[in-house]
């Protein structure tokens, strides 16, 4: 059986990120879209590795 969902405890992180001393220094925003950058290429990278794999 699945978890429930609990929409509250997940602006949490957010919470934590806005809050964060790296957030709020005048390259805090780049520094934040360059790891979602990275996390969106990890993700095209590890796609593109599982299609390629034969088992």
């Amino acid at each position: 059986m699945p978890a429930a969902s609990q929409p509250a405890t997940s602006s949490v992180a957010d919470a934590v990120i806005r809050s964060s001393s790296f957030a709020q220094t005048p390259v805090g925003p780049w520094l934040l879209v360059a790891v979602a950058i990275g996390l969106i290429l990890f993700g095209v990278f590890s796609f593109a590795s599982a299609r390629r794999r034969r088992l």
